[in-house]
C-alpha cells in the first residue's frame, strides 16, 4: 500500500508486516506509535530567540485550538531553549509551540536539535 514502483519505502518494513498490521490507515498508525514513542523533555531556563511565526486566521489549526483550549488570540511561536530529556541528557534544540494571552504556552514540539 504504501511502497511506491515496487521499491523499498520507510512504510513498507518486514517487520511490521510480520506483527500482524493490516493495510489500514489505524494500524500503520498504530505501528508507528510503538516504534516512535513520544519525547519527553523539559525547558530549562528561558527560551531566546522567540519570533512569532503565524497568528489568528494564519494558523491552520485554529479551530481545534480554540475548541481544545478556549478562545483567544492565537499565535503560533518559535524560540531557542536549552531542554532536558527524561533520560538526563540536555541540549539546545529550536522549538515551536502555539499560545495566547490568559491561556498560555501549549503543545511544545521540538523542531531541531541544535548541539
Amino acid at each position: 500500500m504504501f511502497a511506491r514502483g515496487g521499491g523499498t519505502d520507510a512504510w513498507a518494513r518486514p517487520d511490521r508486516r510480520a506483527a500482524g498490521a493490516t493495510s489500514s490507515y489505524a494500524a500503520v498508525a498504530e505501528a508507528i506509535r510503538v516504534v516512535s514513542p513520544a519525547v519527553r523533555f523539559v525547558v530549562v531556563g528561558a527560551v531566546l530567540e522567540v519570533e512569532t511565526i503565524a497568528q489568528g486566521r494564519g494558523i491552520r489549526e485554529l479551530a481545534r485550538l480554540r475548541r481544545l483550549y478556549g478562545p483567544g488570540r492565537w499565535r503560533k511561536r518559535k524560540g531557542i531553549a536549552k531542554i532536558r530529556f527524561d533520560d538526563g541528557t540536555t541540549c539546545t534544540a529550536e522549538l515551536h509551540w502555539y499560545e495566547a494571552h490568559g491561556v498560555g504556552r501549549k503543545e511544545l514540539k521540538i523542531k531541531r536539535l541544535i548541539s
